[in-house]
């Protein structure tokens, strides 16, 4: 609005790392105090480090040579890093926050900005940009990398549940076979053999 033209202030890019940052304070880590560290240490975990941890245990899950024993303990695993990561909760709650900031700040300055506006529209309408035709607001825009941290988000989801079904049937088979039972023996899904699903995904991957 006017006050960011005659502020002259940039704008303003954020990231998921430069998030994080900004719930210290200016001077950084080393003036923080033990709860803002916490909240700080949390924020990464769970929109940073723990999807990175999964993809590792996925990748591991799907590529290493285990036994049933070590298979099902990292499968367990795998789904408990799973259910603490969060980044497809922090993608969606960011979008939506951007998508509703700018009506948020109209509420905050509510009607106490009406007479400046009427101001600004009549004597500084042609000097202004449209957007900028009012005492003050907020204008936000989905940059580049929004839309990659969103196929992120949504390719972790399908490869890991890929990998985690594949998995889980993978570990039914080699207990139904080590216990003796003949392959007959699985567990029909919906009127199909156990692992038709992850046989037809695999083909078409």
């Amino acid at each position: 609005g006017l006050a960011g033209s005659l502020l002259g202030q940039p704008p303003t890019y954020y990231s998921l790392l430069s998030l994080a940052d900004a719930i210290l304070p200016p001077g950084g880590i080393a003036t923080a105090d033990a709860g803002t560290i916490t909240l700080w240490i949390t924020f990464l975990l769970f929109a940073f480090i723990f999807p990175l941890v999964y993809l590792l245990l996925i990748f591991s899950l799907w590529t290493l040579p285990l036994t049933l024993y070590a298979q099902r303990k990292l499968h367990v695993f795998v789904e408990v890093i799973h259910a603490w990561g969060s980044i497809e909760v922090f993608v969606l709650s960011i979008v939506a926050a951007l998508l509703e900031l700018k009506q948020f700040a109209g509420f905050i300055v509510g009607s106490k900005c009406d007479t400046v506006n009427k101001l600004v529209t009549e004597y500084l309408s042609e000097a202004l940009p449209h957007q900028d035709e009012v005492c003050f607001t907020v204008i936000t825009r989905l940059t580049h990398g929004t839309f990659v941290l969103v196929a992120a988000s949504l390719l972790i989801m399908i490869i890991g549940q890929y990998v985690v079904r594949s998995s889980h049937h993978a570990i039914e088979d080699r207990f139904r076979r080590d216990s003796g039972r003949r392959d007959e023996d699985q567990v029909e899904e919906w009127g199909l053999p156990a692992n038709r699903c992850t046989e037809v995904s695999q083909l078409l991957l």
